[in-house]
């Protein structure tokens, strides 16, 4: 009997030396169509600085104001343009807050008895979110 012998083994290249190359190229190929792909994206490559240090910042306006009013005289009523938007408090001396008035122009109008009216118009630019007005009230002739 004839013993038959294993057949070759075949020697080929180690898969390690195939898989290297590959993914070196693999990884090219997506740096280069990434290299491609970002200045189309609307990013600026680090060449293309641009220095913003010297550009002022735009004024920012307030989209609604808090109006302050005080006065000589506690508890008159408060009127904007017409209506009666608060009643001051009862100490010696009036504060009042109207808050979220639009910017522009408005009659800060202060009635109590005994006192005559004041009126104020005050324009509010939104410059500042918080504007302060002082209004002063007169007795009335006959009130001592």
């Amino acid at each position: 009997m004839q013993t038959q012998s294993p057949p070759p083994e075949k020697r080929g290249i180690p898969t390690i030396f195939v898989l290297v190359p590959l993914v070196i190229v693999a990884l090219a190929l997506f740096l280069l169509a990434l290299s491609w792909l970002i200045p189309r994206m609307g990013f600026k490559s680090i060449e293309s600085r641009e220095d913003i240090s010297e550009k002022p910042l735009p004024k920012r306006k307030a989209s609604r104001v808090n109006l302050y009013i005080q006065s000589n005289v506690g508890g008159a009523d408060v009127y904007v343009n017409g209506e009666k938007q608060a009643t001051g408090t009862r100490s010696s001396d009036l504060k009042a807050s109207i808050f979220g008035l639009r910017p522009g122009t408005y009659e800060i109008q202060l009635k109590k008895e005994d006192y005559q009216d004041a009126t104020r118009t005050v324009k509010l630019t939104g410059d500042k979110a918080v504007e302060t007005i002082i209004i002063e009230l007169e007795p009335l002739e006959n009130n001592p």
